[in-house]
């Protein structure tokens, strides 16, 4: 891969590894993906990545559409590198009790669901997402994943000023020049230029002041960027450090071979290379605010919560007709998110509408787990069958009028009604696949019964 010479001379990297790095590009990239723990396990002895329990090794991409339990949420797509994370929060036992965390720049939700998959099972995960196309990707992936302690929303960063020393704990994988996906995406290549990365730094910097009053005294910032120079990464944090009292961690990273660890006047990160770990170019370092002043939120009047009904699992509530799935834990804290982002934000997984007293329940429903509480037959389909209900086609089958759950292998993957003739498809419109193939299916995950 030809790269420009004055990338090469910004990467941090001594001259001797510049031709391996620039070898590694030019390489076969290796897949991975996520499990959703509270839905699926592998189906067979993958290799594992070395820094995530629930991530994998594929020897050769699969076509994920064709895969139903993809389209069921029961996993997900990630590159290797960026499952760092899970370690990270492992590393600092951040996982052991309920908190409230954001993802702030979540779309397309891989961090999110990897967040919701690593915290504490009652902590309120907020995925928020500036482009309002980006964003339609976020609220489609994090509905799949069926859980109902997310809540998203579409906000610029400085939208959270005034809400203060609320998150115990941010993660913000900043919009970068991308120079971590060469590999990947050949055309980044083309659009990359120091300006470009001059201009994605100022504009990161502009992210963590916007956010950073919204941490809570001792909560942990995660910063991370899928690039490789200085200025997107360790500058700006020395830029965040001469403005704030706070302190880098250690990550444990004995055992994991290739990470680089890089400590840079006083700045802690962990950088990945794609000649030195099986995975792409990836930054990432964990920092822990030790300014501001712990506070005692007072209830909010503003906002409060209608609960229609309780399960075991979650409990439904009301906000503009719309009935969401939400967790008894953070009722408080979701009605202060509600009170300061009104209705630019969704306050948990949407279930459905409220129609004359009962809920017509959509696609979130049948997304959720446990959703034996609530009595909807389901109906088994096979590959051919299940595809084509994921491509919105019909399907012949001969039940009695009325709305059943689709499965395939066990996993939901929408709902469908019958005219006693045919399975008439639920699936979201906008979320429908356009092309598959029963030859190109690839199992990779069981259910977990």
């Amino acid at each position: 891969m030809n790269l420009p010479k004055e990338f090469l001379k910004s990467l941090p990297l001594p001259e001797s590894e510049i031709l391996e790095f620039q070898n590694s590009l030019d390489e076969e990239l290796k897949s991975s993906f996520r499990l959703n723990p509270s839905k699926a396990k592998p189906a067979f002895g993958f290799e594992k990545v070395p820094w995530s329990k629930h991530g994998f090794y594929l020897d050769k991409r699969p076509r994920f559409t064709s895969n139903p339990p993809f389209h069921a949420g029961a996993f997900y797509a990630q590159e290797a590198s960026s499952m760092f994370i899970s370690h990270v929060l492992e590393d600092v036992g951040i996982n052991s009790k309920p908190i409230v965390a954001l993802d702030l720049c979540a779309a397309p939700g891989g961090k999110t669901t990897l967040l919701q998959s690593e915290l504490h099972k009652h902590s309120l995960i907020q995925a928020n997402e500036t482009i309002q196309s980006r964003f339609k990707v976020l609220i489609e992936n994090t509905t799949k994943w069926g859980v109902p302690n997310i809540c998203v929303s579409n906000c610029d960063p400085a939208r959270f000023s005034g809400l203060d020393n609320f998150y115990d704990l941010i993660l913000v994988d900043a919009p970068c020049s991308g120079e971590g996906l060469f590999r990947k995406q050949k055309n980044a290549v083309e659009h990359w230029s120091i300006r470009a990365v001059e201009h994605c730094s100022a504009r990161q910097k502009r992210i963590l002041a916007d956010i950073w009053p919204s941490l809570k005294k001792d909560g942990l910032l995660i910063y991370s960027t899928c690039t490789y120079n200085r200025l997107e990464n360790e500058e700006n944090l020395k830029w965040l450090k001469s403005r704030n009292d706070l302190e880098f961690l250690n990550i444990d990273i004995s055992g994991l071979k290739g990470i680089q660890e890089v400590n840079d006047g006083g700045v802690i990160g962990y950088r990945f290379f794609p000649h030195l770990v099986q995975g792409e170019g990836f930054f990432c370092s964990v920092i822990r605010k030790q300014d501001g002043v712990k506070v005692k939120r007072n209830k909010t009047k503003k906002f409060k919560l209608k609960i229609l009904k309780s399960f075991q699992t979650h409990y439904e509530f009301l906000k503009d007709g719309q009935v969401y799935a939400g967790q008894e834990e953070q009722i408080e804290n979701l009605e202060i998110l509600l009170s300061h982002f009104e209705k630019s934000i969704k306050p948990g997984l949407e279930l459905g509408k409220l129609l004359k007293g009962s809920v017509l329940y959509d696609h979130g429903m049948a997304m959720i787990n446990n959703n034996d509480e609530q009595d909807i037959e389901q109906i088994l389909l096979g590959l051919g069958d299940a595809l084509k209900y994921l491509k919105k086609e019909d399907v012949s089958m001969n039940k009695p009028r009325g709305r059943y759950i689709i499965q395939f292998n066990e996993f939901n993957l929408g709902f469908a009604k019958s005219d006693q003739r045919r399975l008439i498809s639920q699936y979201p419109k906008n979320w429908r696949i356009l092309k598959s193939s029963e030859e190109e299916y690839t199992p990779l995950v069981r259910p977990l019964k």
